[in-house]
């Protein structure tokens, strides 16, 4: 009879010996890897979920940070998708959409969850996808926080 004994190193145990603090950051830093690493498989795919729907819509409408709140006839995006039907996309970088695109921009209790620089890459991206005369629409507990980007 055999038996196999698998340790598991852990920072908890890791801190009995006094090397915790050492490892948090790299433990960190290898979730945020793996977080990252998951996400690959959207990026491949998001070029044709992009276009299939920019095809198909007669009225575009873009949401941000969807999360599992998916709105029909939309195009529901999120930096973590919670399912198929949400195209990743990562609202504090250059958007990959096509300029003036979109008749509606929508983001709800969003954009207070991002620094604010990246709020205002957001915000310019939102107004570079809109089509002129689109509509661009933000809540957040603190609007005016971020309108004195664009003043």
């Amino acid at each position: 009879m055999r038996f196999d004994v698998v340790w598991r190193w852990s920072v908890s145990s890791a801190d009995r010996i006094g090397v915790g603090p050492l490892l948090r950051p790299l433990v960190r830093a290898m979730r945020e890897q793996r977080e990252y690493l998951a996400t690959i498989p959207r990026l491949l795919t998001r070029r044709k979920e992009i276009q299939l729907y920019l095809d198909e819509a007669p009225c575009r409408k873009l949401q941000l940070g969807a999360s599992n709140k998916l709105l029909p006839g939309w195009l529901n995006t999120d930096i973590a998708p919670a399912s198929r039907a949400v195209t990743y996309l990562d609202a504090a970088r250059p958007f990959p959409l096509p300029t003036g695109a979109f008749d509606f921009i929508f983001c709800e209790h969003f954009i207070e969850h991002i620094e604010r620089r990246d709020a205002a890459n957001c915000l310019s991206e939102a107004f570079r996808c809109l089509r002129p005369g689109g509509v661009l629409r933000v809540a957040t507990p603190d609007l005016e926080r971020y309108a004195d980007l664009f003043s």
